[in-house]
């Protein structure tokens, strides 16, 4: 079964490539394809519309916000249809009065929602128009009430659906004209009915009143300024001075409630904008920690991800205190939340293990309505940080992992870098699947799923790696060829630094180039070389080739390849030749990881003569 499920997934692709049409053909391919139709792509348990939904919820709750009231019981008796088929014969409603045209559509919205007349219908023609060309004549509340009204018909099929478009369009229009003259209250009851009809994050009154709105950001009160957020958030994309959004957040943060702290942190994810005061952040941790036995999931998962994306390294008892909070509440999180709390402390390499041991332990047991997505995220917790378990939960979940993507045909088909990427980040763990990894690297599948797009596809080059290192005994699988390692090298990995170059030099780079001037004067040029010893790592590293016995330099200068050839620097490659081949150690000096490990910040503190003594003491140490 499992081979099987591994073949069809090439089968797929290739005739996907074959074909090499659209959607339609990815389409064409799953319906095909029989047994994928009973297998069903895992939803996401929350999506935008959710979470707009329920941030909106927020602000209902709470009960101080300027939001849309609809009260139907307004509209009076129903018509009947009899009123309604007079309503649509009448050819002169350009002639009506303003208040009879607006009573009259009200009325009509109303009947058509409950009998499922839809406004594209030809027979509201003639209203439709006379609605469009007078609202513009309309007051303030008759304004608001056609929009409100709107929201009662049976939802058109599209925005662009005859009647429907020409009036939003045109109501619109009507509500800019008007901005300028309408105060903070005003400004955000009209954007709340824009949200109610679902045409906030199209429509120009939103984009505009938030725009007016961002101008005085340091003078609204704590509610005005989270229904802003909102609305900003509703845009997905920074129209204003976000900072101000941080300086009135952080005085009137004691006077809001943690999730309306959560709305206020969708909105600064939304827009991709860090919270760059750390005095914020603390306290938006001290909240959420405070609170974390009633915090809500879709709060929660807002919070850390805007932490997560401002955090820094003066913010690690911060996380600790939070984590050390949140593991008792594990059980009761979504796994979604779950997955956040895990995907915590990665930008900053930090985790708790009896926080992280709970989240696999969930993981491990519910493994199946997970996502491809989640799939890969997991991965890359247990990768990166090396994660072992004393019970050996972790490598049963990447076991089972494994046994689940063939499975999962329908998302791989969908989402397909999520597949390489997950594999990649499985194998740092230590956990592979030849066949699977054969996949990968059929031209067949990297071509569909990236196409030309190879800065993407830096986990194609890990795996080929990985199976030319790690297995190169056992695979007998595809790899990719010689000339497409050599373009993906040149894309994926930094330059060799150099002291005479054009450009200004990193942080990283000058400390490079100083420990290999320090390399020089201990062993001189020839026996020192920077370069990438593993293609699929960006920056380079300093090789050191010595005799294992006397630690007299050896000189490669003369068996290194060309740079950037995306040939693996094994001891085989380097010392092939040599004479003293069985003499020779061949070290690799990183900047900042293992085989020889400098610190940065211990060699920054060193002097000049203090340096050379401290990697000499470390070529020294037996190696293992």
């Amino acid at each position: 079964m499992f081979t099987r499920n591994v073949r069809r997934i090439v089968t797929l692709y290739k005739s996907f490539h074959e074909t090499w049409n659209p959607a339609a053909a990815l389409r064409q391919n799953l319906v095909k394809s029989e047994p994928l139709s009973c297998l069903k792509i895992h939803t996401s348990i929350s999506n935008p519309e959710r979470e707009n939904d329920y941030a909106h919820g927020i602000l209902e709750r709470v009960g101080k916000y300027h939001l849309m009231k609809d009260d139907t019981k307004s509209v009076g008796e129903l018509l009947t249809e009899k009123e309604f088929d007079a309503i649509y014969e009448r050819k002169d409603w350009m002639e009506a009065s303003l208040e009879e045209l607006v009573q009259t559509f009200e009325r009509l919205a109303v009947y058509c929602g409950k009998n499922d007349v839809k406004i594209a219908d030809e027979r509201l023609d003639v209203l439709v128009d006379a609605m469009v060309r007078q609202c513009f004549k309309f007051s303030d509340e008759q304004l608001l009430k056609s929009i409100r009204m709107l929201t009662h018909f049976p939802p058109s099929e599209s925005l662009n659906t005859r009647n429907f478009v020409e009036l939003w369009s045109a109501l619109d229009d009507a509500c800019v004209e008007r901005i300028d003259k309408w105060k903070t209250d005003e400004l955000l009851l009209v954007c709340d009915h824009w949200y109610a009809l679902n045409l906030a994050k199209i429509c120009k009154c939103t984009f505009q009143c938030t725009k007016k709105l961002g101008r005085k950001l340091k003078s609204l009160s704590p509610t005005d300024l989270v229904q802003t957020m909102f609305y900003v958030n509703m845009c997905r994309k920074p129209m204003v001075d976000m900072f101000n959004f941080e300086v009135n957040l952080f005085e009137s943060i004691d006077n809001l409630s943690l999730d309306e702290i959560a709305v206020m942190s969708m909105g600064f994810f939304k827009t991709e904008t860090k919270i760059r005061n750390p005095e914020l952040i603390e306290k938006i941790y001290q909240r959420v920690t405070a609170d974390i036995k009633t915090v809500q999931d879709i709060s929660l998962v807002n919070i850390i991800k805007i932490l997560r994306y401002s955090s820094k390294l003066q913010h690690i008892q911060c996380l600790e205190d939070f984590l050390q909070a949140v593991t008792p509440e594990i059980p009761r999180l979504s796994l979604l939340s779950c997955l956040h709390v895990a995907l915590f402390g990665t930008d900053m390499q930090y985790y708790n293990q009896e926080c992280l041991e709970k989240i696999i332990g969930r993981f491990a047991g519910e493994y199946k309505s997970c996502r491809l997505k989640e799939f890969e995220r997991l991965s890359f917790v247990l990768g990166l940080y090396g994660f072992t378990m004393a019970d050996g939960s972790h490598t049963k979940l990447c076991q089972e992992i494994l046994a689940e993507l063939p499975n999962r045909i329908s998302e791989i088909m969908k989402f397909p870098r999520c597949f390489p990427s997950c594999l990649h980040f499985l194998t740092l763990s230590g956990h592979h699947n030849e066949e699977l990894i054969n996949t990968v690297l059929d031209p067949k599948f990297y071509e569909m799923a990236y196409g030309k797009n190879y800065t993407a596809s830096r986990e194609i080059l890990c795996l080929d790696s990985y199976a030319r290192i790690n297995l190169k005994d056992t695979y007998k699988g595809k790899l990719l060829t010689d000339k497409f390692r050599r373009t993906l090298t040149k894309i994926h990995t930094n330059y060799i630094p150099a002291k005479d170059q054009r450009y200004k030099l990193s942080a990283a780079d000058t400390i490079l180039l100083e420990i290999k001037d320090t390399c020089d004067e201990l062993y001189g040029q020839d026996a020192s070389n920077i370069a990438h010893v593993l293609s699929q790592y960006e920056r380079p590293d300093i090789v050191v080739t010595l005799n294992r016995k006397t630690l007299e330099p050896i000189s490669l200068k003369d068996t290194f390849p060309p740079h950037y050839t995306g040939q693996i620097l094994s001891r085989e490659l380097l010392l092939k030749d040599h004479p003293e081949k069985e003499n020779c150690e061949v070290f690799v000096v990183v900047v900042g990881g293992w085989n020889i490990l400098i610190p940065w910040y211990i060699w920054r503190k060193m002097t000049p003569d203090e340096r050379p003594v401290y990697v000499k003491a470390l070529l020294k140490q037996p190696q293992p």
